[in-house]
């Protein structure tokens, strides 16, 4: 996912657009919540990558509705914590959690 969203897509206006979409986060080009950083942290031992959005239009009750459906896009064996750490931003937390299949190995 870091990799992903982090190297240049020639004629793709913002990263992630096609999941936004999918996720009906993204309802048209205007709208859009805009990736403006990322960072790793632990969290409770496990594996946390976090998407900083800045989302003026979308607001943070809208993120948690749709906060089942980033979990299975993005899953199996992740984890979404939807936080706003400050007015129009909104941090998506990806919390690496075992699975079976990953467990085992």
């Amino acid at each position: 996912m870091r990799e992903d969203v982090t190297r240049y897509r020639y004629g793709q206006d913002t990263h992630l657009d096609d999941a936004l979409k999918s996720l009906g986060l993204n309802p048209n080009k205007d709208k859009c919540p805009i990736l403006v950083g990322l960072r790793e942290d632990v969290t409770i031992g496990a594996y946390t990558l976090i998407l900083e959005f800045d989302s003026p239009l979308i607001p943070l009750e809208t993120w948690v509705t749709k906060q089942e459906r980033i979990e299975a896009f993005f899953g199996p064996g992740i984890q979404v914590e939807l936080t706003q750490p400050e007015v129009n931003r909104v941090n998506l937390s990806m919390v690496a959690t075992p699975t079976p299949e990953t467990a085992a190995v």
